[in-house]
């Protein structure tokens, strides 16, 4: 799997679904409207000192959104904020997903990576249009194998499945640009 950067986590659903992004964003999404002003700062800090218990007291990086919730909460209350913490609002996260095995199955029929590389760009942008907060892309090391027709890892597999991860990545950041879309959590490969 690739590595997420050292400020975010991996938030699962009730649904199962597991969601990439910072604690802070998820902070925002949790913290439900109230009349009185909410000092950013204060929330800033909670969520990172949530982030900080999980990642480095418990050393895990994979947390459900209502025990994260939970935490967020039990930390806004001891610093006396009136903040309501509604753990149901990471469910509406909008997923996309991508299996590239089923991909590579289907073009090891015709072309190959020719194939392979076509109808991935197709489905990429098929996915990026309706601008998802979350690409979870699946299946890259069997889509890799598969494509070399290698039973085992290889130089070769190396060097395709960069390839792809470089080509997701730039389509990503690509599709992040022309939308100038803020709410997008991230790109999940594994």
């Amino acid at each position: 799997m690739i590595q997420l950067h050292s400020d975010c986590l991996v938030f699962k659903t009730k649904a199962g679904e597991l969601i990439p992004c910072s604690a802070e964003a998820l902070t925002i999404e949790l913290v439900q409207k109230v009349s009185s002003p909410i000092d950013p700062t204060l929330l800033e800090e909670a969520a990172a000192s949530v982030s900080h218990y999980f990642q480095h007291e418990l050393q895990r990086t994979c947390i459900g959104v209502d025990e994260f919730a939970d935490a967020l909460a039990i930390v806004l209350r001891k610093l006396g904020s009136g903040v309501k913490v509604h753990s149901t609002a990471g469910e509406a996260t909008d997923v996309k997903e991508l299996d590239l095995a089923q991909m590579a199955e289907e073009c090891c029929t015709t072309h190959y990576e020719l194939a392979f590389f076509q109808q991935l760009r197709e489905r990429m942008e098929s996915a990026l249009g309706d601008s998802p907060q979350l690409l979870h892309v699946k299946e890259l090391r069997r889509c890799v194998k598969r494509l070399t027709g290698n039973k085992r890892w290889s130089r070769r597999c190396h060097r395709l499945r960069d390839q792809i991860v470089d080509y997701l990545r730039t389509c990503w950041a690509g599709a992040a640009k022309t939308t100038q879309t803020t709410g997008r959590s991230g790109l999940l490969i594994h």
